[in-house]
């Protein structure tokens, strides 16, 4: 049997937190021109970085509404939740970029990524929420296990 989860993560303050770095960590990525003119290293990598960056960011915020005062919200509410943070997160990030040297901003391939990657994190929220949840298995050094 898999060990719980430790019981931090099991905090609504924890995964608060993890989204406000994560959104930190955007802007601040964001913010650094792009000078390098290097060629992507495969067709899209921009779009599936997005994709990937974003559905971490989508994960710490399902996590929070779950374990927090959105504890009773519905599977529904919350995927909708997901996309609408991602949807306006990605569009701040976009326009934010459109000022920033070298950087292409208000992409929609970008925000599109962005919020695909909203989807995603749902999802990996959801696979990782019943181990947050469980309570804690006491430990029995008894020899009836």
């Amino acid at each position: 049997m898999p060990l719980p989860a430790p019981s931090l993560t099991r905090r609504a303050a924890f995964w608060w937190l993890a989204f406000a770095a994560w959104f930190a960590l955007l802007f601040v990525l964001s913010s650094i021109p792009n000078s390098s003119g290097n060629s992507p290293p495969f067709v899209m990598s921009d779009k599936v970085a997005h994709l990937c960056y974003f559905a971490a960011g989508a994960t710490g915020f399902a996590l929070a509404l779950s374990m927090g005062r959105g504890r009773g919200m519905s599977r529904r509410r919350l995927f909708a939740a997901c996309l609408v943070m991602a949807a306006i997160v990605g569009w701040f990030d976009e326009w934010h970029q459109s000022f920033t040297p070298g950087r292409d901003g208000n992409s929609l391939g970008d925000w599109i990524a962005d919020v695909l990657g909203g989807g995603a994190g749902f999802a990996l929220a959801m696979l990782l929420l019943p181990r947050l949840r469980r309570d804690a298995v006491p430990c029995s050094f008894s020899g009836n296990a």
